[in-house]
């Protein structure tokens, strides 16, 4: 289990975390999604829906933390796809 799965519990410390460590906070979040069970992978999308969206809103986000998110949000729409396709098969 990744470090991150405690802090979920806590909005506001993977919130706090954001502001310290960017890169840090999101590779944890992400790979909760990626690798987290059906309740984490939940927390982690929302709050990433609500959170980054405020980040990204007021500029908050540095360029490469930005650039970060997106690869990241490839990675795990790849992950999906893949994973749908093959249980259609």
């Amino acid at each position: 289990m990744h470090v991150y799965s405690a802090y979920l519990a806590d909005d506001h410390i993977v919130a706090n975390r954001l502001f310290y460590d960017v890169l840090g906070a999101l590779a944890g979040i992400f790979s909760q999604i990626l690798h987290g069970d059906e309740q984490i992978r939940e927390r982690a999308i929302t709050f990433l829906s609500t959170k980054i969206r405020v980040l990204l809103v007021e500029d908050l986000l540095p360029k490469d933390a930005e650039e970060e998110l997106v690869a990241l949000c490839k990675k795990v729409k790849y992950r999906v796809y893949k994973n749908e396709t093959i249980s259609h098969c």
